[in-house]
């Protein structure tokens, strides 16, 4: 009877030891993988939308934090490069060796990135709209130019395409 006491109380106690461990190892695993990987995943969709957000800091010194501090770079510096772009845009135009060299950069630096298929198809839906706005405001010009002033069709079709980004 005694014996039998003792060892159930033993295999109490191992069950103890099995539980504790176990919640021990489930709550350093999620401190130390499942949260670094969450923030860098919600890092990578910022950077993906292009939304503006303060770099995160990064404290770890293993494989994830070395990879979000990389991220930061990468973040910062894509949206450095699309500031450049911009600038030589509202200076110089669309199409000048300057512009050219400046999308160039930029194109080298978001070849690094690996999309996901969902954020590829939400950049296409996000090009699909922008050329659908362009057609509405083409057509627009189209009726006014020459249903209302009176451009021959012909004429209009000849000399709108080349002048369209002609913005002098």
């Amino acid at each position: 009877q005694l014996v039998a006491q003792r060892q159930d109380i033993m295999w109490a106690l191992v069950a103890a030891q099995v539980v504790v461990g176990v919640m021990v190892l489930l709550g350093v695993l999620s401190l130390r993988l499942l949260r670094p990987i969450h923030r860098l995943k919600l890092q990578a969709s910022t950077l993906a939308a292009r939304e503006s957000v303060p770099a995160l800091v990064w404290r770890q010194r293993d494989e994830l934090g070395q990879l979000g501090q990389h991220l930061n770079t990468v973040r910062a510096r894509i949206q450095e490069l699309f500031e450049k772009v911009h600038k030589v845009y509202d200076k110089e135009g669309y199409g000048t060796p300057a512009y050219v060299k400046a999308q160039h950069q930029l194109s080298e630096q978001l070849m690094t990135i690996r999309f996901t298929a969902k954020t590829i198809e939400k950049l296409c839906d996000m090009v699909r709209g922008q050329v659908d706005d362009v057609r509405k405001k083409e057509r627009e010009l189209r009726r006014i130019v020459v249903d209302k002033c009176g451009m021959p069709q012909e004429m209009f079709v000849k000399e709108f395409p080349p002048n369209l980004l002609n913005l002098k």
